[in-house]
């Protein structure tokens, strides 16, 4: 895409699985991964409580497994709270700056 579209802005999105709350994940490169290719973590400085997209179930803790990752934008993303109940997950939009 990038050989096609030179400067285009690109977003990446979508259920990542990730519980970067989580001790055990210590491991996990993902988003540093992305960063480190330019990209911007959408959740960059939201608090966990703020970012969860996957509510506790009681069986494990709450999870922000739902992200975007954008490069040639500005970006913020945010849980859309109101739509509980409509899957396990909250949906999550990318608010973009014009």
């Amino acid at each position: 895409m990038e050989v096609l579209y030179p400067g285009a802005a690109v977003i990446i999105g979508g259920d990542f699985n990730l519980l970067l709350n989580q001790q055990d994940m210590a491991h996990e490169q993902t988003v540093e991964i992305l960063k480190a290719a330019g990209f911007v973590w959408g959740w960059e400085g939201v608090e966990m409580k703020d970012r969860v997209t996957w509510p506790s179930d009681g069986r494990y803790p709450d999870a922000s497994f739902d992200m975007f990752f954008e490069r040639g934008i500005d970006g913020q993303s945010s849980v859309l709270n109101k739509y509980e109940g409509l899957s396990d997950h909250l949906p999550v939009v990318l608010i973009m700056e014009p």
